[in-house]
Order: C-alpha cells, then structure tokens, then sequence
C-alpha cells in the first residue's frame, strides 16, 4: 500500500510511493514521469533513494509500518 514503510533485507528500510500496476502515486509522484515502467513499485529507501522494483517485491520486504 502507498505510504507502507518496509523493510528490504540487505537493502533498507523505505516508503513505498507508487504501485506502478495500479497506477496508485503519493503526492509528488506523478504518473506521467514513471509510466514507461509499467508495473512493479517505486522505494524511497533511506540513504539510498528511489529504487525501482519491477517483481517479486512483495516476497522481499518486510512490512515495518502502515
């Protein structure tokens, strides 16, 4: 769910602001920018910045808060 904080083992911790599948997008994230990805999601992760998920994500994190 946009908004979710996780946690990627090896990775960090992060917020999730977009489900690209779903075309769901936290304020400042706009569609236009990110469709060409098509599916997966888009991390904030501390530290590190926006990372791309493109599948299996759910599989990978840990969900830390909502």
């Amino acid at each position: 769910m946009v908004g979710d904080v996780v946690d990627v083992p090896d990775v960090g911790r992060g917020k999730i602001v977009a489900i690209l599948d779903e075309k769901i997008y936290s304020q400042g994230y706009l569609e236009g920018e990110w469709r060409f990805l098509r599916n997966g999601v888009l991390l904030e992760i501390e530290d590190m910045g926006l990372v791309h998920y493109e599948s299996d994500f759910d599989r990978q994190w840990h969900l830390v808060s909502r």
